[in-house]
């Protein structure tokens, strides 16, 4: 950082000097332009009037009236009839002073500007140096606490007051370096609140989902008792009753689930079996399952992982594709093996996803504007969380020739050992 302002401080000076030599230089070649000029002049108007007074008399006139006429052009024929070529006058100006000095003033104004080329990238390096230290001590969380721990100013003689009690930086760097100092605080404070929020919510769901486990009990208990004793249209709705019962069964566990996912309290039992096999077991799980859902692709495809917890992530997928196709036709789960994993597409022929409501299909209690049922997205929601805790990926959008398609890709595990995340 002193470093950094040093050498910051001695670009000016730097520049200063070799603006000076290049002005310097310059006058320099002008003075001389003037006074080898000069005594060239008079050194032949010299030597003219020794031969021939009245010709030195006439070139004074030329030269004081500025009239060149044809005189380059007779001065060529002149060298060519003396014996000279074409090229005396340029001779005769390369064995000149003149010459000497222009030519070694090019050098000094090549060396100038490469210098000042050389300058100009040192200026781009150092720039280039500061910003890489500004991103290294962001990433390093050293930035955090600098606009927390600097030294607060003395109050002012005047009675006045700081406006936020800060020193405020008066270098643009240090004035950056603070900013960002205090944007990572106020996004520190950000995250912690959310996290507490975050926390607080999760545990009034467990403690709710708790607390209502055990009167469900009590009421499927009793539902399957009603049904021993009833027949005809009461045996119906008691069905319908104890059906509903444990759909707010799966839900608690859902949400339980959920909880203890993004707890970290989920103890992960891997195992080497085949994705068709899963995907089976998924289907037979699910009401209409067997006949509706078809694997395809490579059933051989095998994979290491958790199998409880992916066939629970797989069943919520196909229970949505179950629940808003109507169409009667096949819902396929596609499979692909390869050395980075497997890959499963899941797809309905259902009305597919409205543009609105893609982007958040996998956010918890989201409720999308047109749906047939009442529920609130938390089976697709479970199911990412699964599927991110084996490293992979999911993805919906909406498929070519209408419905649905789910996207799964899983990664391959070459450590085959049970794992605590």
């Amino acid at each position: 950082m002193k470093n950094y302002k040093r050498r910051k401080r001695l670009i000016p000076a730097v520049f200063a000097v070799l603006l000076l030599l290049m002005a310097a230089g310059t006058c320099l070649f002008a003075w001389e332009v003037r006074q080898d000029y000069e005594e060239g002049l008079k050194s032949m108007i010299g030597r003219l009037y020794e031969e021939d007074q009245e010709s030195a008399e006439q070139m004074m006139g030329w030269l004081f009236e500025g009239e060149r006429g044809g005189a380059v052009e007779k001065g060529e024929e002149a060298l060519t009839a003396l014996g000279y070529t074409d090229k005396g006058a340029e001779y005769l100006y390369e064995q000149s002073r003149l010459y000497t000095f222009s030519a070694g003033m090019v050098c000094v104004e090549i060396l100038a500007g490469i210098a000042l080329l050389i300058l100009f990238v040192w200026m781009e390096r150092l720039r280039e140096e500061r910003e890489e230290e500004l991103v290294r001590r962001i990433r390093s969380g050293e930035m955090a606490p600098a606009a927390s721990g600097r030294e607060q100013p003395e109050e002012p003689a005047d009675g006045g007051s700081q406006s936020d009690g800060a020193v405020q930086p008066e270098e643009p760097e240090q004035a950056l370096e603070y900013e960002i100092a205090k944007l990572f605080e106020r996004l520190e404070a950000e995250e912690h609140y959310l996290q507490e929020k975050n926390l607080m919510t999760q545990n009034f769901i467990e403690n709710i989902a708790h607390q209502i486990k055990t009167p469900l009990s009590c009421i499927s208990i009793s539902q399957e008792r009603i049904l021993e004793g009833t027949e005809g249209e009461a045996r119906e709705l008691a069905q319908q009753s104890l059906r509903y019962t444990d759909e707010i069964g799966k839900l608690m566990k859902r949400l339980l689930d959920i909880g203890r996912l993004e707890a970290g309290k989920v103890i992960w039992h891997r195992e080497m079996f085949r994705m068709a096999d899963l995907l089976e077991d998924c289907a037979a799980s699910l009401e209409d399952g067997t006949e509706r859902i078809l694997t395809m692709g490579d059933r051989e495809a095998e994979y290491y992982g958790d199998y409880e917890w992916l066939k629970e992530a797989f069943s919520n997928i196909l229970k949505n594709c179950l629940e808003h196709d109507a169409s009667g036709e096949k819902i396929t789960a596609s499979l692909t093996q390869s050395r980075e994993g497997i890959k499963i597409v899941i797809r309905d022929h259902g009305p597919g996803i409205s543009e609105k409501d893609l982007p958040h299909i996998f956010d918890r209690f989201y409720l999308p504007e047109k749906t047939g049922t009442s529920h609130v997205g938390i089976g697709l929601n479970l199911a990412r969380l699964v599927i991110e805790q084996h490293f992979g990926t999911v993805a919906a959008r909406n498929a070519e020739g209408g419905g649905a398609e789910f996207t799964v890709i899983l990664p391959a595990y070459s450590i085959m050992k049970t794992e605590r995340i």
